[in-house]
Order: structure tokens, then C-alpha cells, then sequence
């Protein structure tokens, strides 16, 4: 039995993109910063970060650059080579949660409001066909 599971928290670099697969269903990517250390040893990793379905699109006018955040999901690394030619790593994460921490640094507790599409938990990540994601 193999596990593949991720937290973690940190910023949004961008507002969550829409975009839809072929066959229809809804992805949503962004990135987030996650910053660790101090001082001179404080460093910043980015992640591809990635909602499907209609969790995609409930989460969409909630993830917005700069909003702190904690992802749960499935982490992966592609290797790919950019326009230049040159070898690159990509490290991404297939979100099963998103949430707004609160301001003590706990997670808040999710909320079954329309109003709150931030704190809903995604269907299971395995509901999605993704043969057509490109990533």
C-alpha cells in the first residue's frame, strides 16, 4: 500500500485560471509560495496547485493572489523542457482541500454555507478523469 498525500500552507501567486478539458470538465491551476526558514536561510518553494470539477469552480472567486491558504491533496513532479530547451521540474499538487487559516494559524473549521466556498472539501481526486490534463 503506497500513500501520496501533502499539506501545506502559504500564499496564492495568482488568481485561480479556469480553463475546461476537452471533454468538458472544469480544472483550475494556480500557484503557491510556501516560505520556510529565516533570516539568511528563509527560502521560498512554488507549487502547481490544481482543483477539478465543480470544486474548481466554487473555489474560483475565493482564490485570489496574495490569499493565504492551506492545500491538501496528492503531490506529484514533472520534468518538462521549457521553449529554451531547458530541463525543468515542476512540482504539483492535485487539491482534495482548500481553506483559509484563521488567524491563531489553525486551520478553520470548514463551514457548510454557500457563502464560504473556501471551506468546502473536494470530491475525491480519483471522480476525475484526467486523461485530458496536460499535466
Amino acid at each position: 500500500m503506497s500513500i501520496n498525500s501533502v499539506t501545506l500552507e502559504g500564499n496564492l501567486g495568482a488568481d485561480l485560471e479556469m480553463r475546461a478539458t476537452p471533454s468538458g470538465k472544469e480544472i483550475g491551476t494556480t500557484s503557491l509560495a510556501v516560505t520556510t526558514g529565516y533570516g539568511e536561510r528563509k527560502q521560498t518553494s512554488w507549487y502547481r496547485i490544481a482543483l477539478f470539477g465543480n470544486y474548481a469552480t466554487a473555489m474560483a472567486q475565493s482564490m485570489r493572489k496574495g490569499v493565504r491558504v492551506v492545500v491538501q491533496g496528492e503531490i506529484s513532479i514533472r520534468e518538462f523542457q521549457d521553449n529554451s530547451g531547458v530541463k525543468r521540474t515542476s512540482v504539483e499538487i492535485a487539491c482534495r482541500s482548500v481553506s483559509a487559516p484563521s488567524a491563531q494559524g489553525q486551520e478553520a473549521r470548514p463551514q457548510q454555507t454557500q457563502a464560504a466556498p473556501s471551506q468546502r472539501s473536494a470530491p475525491a481526486v480519483d471522480d476525475f478523469d484526467d486523461s485530458s490534463v496536460p499535466f
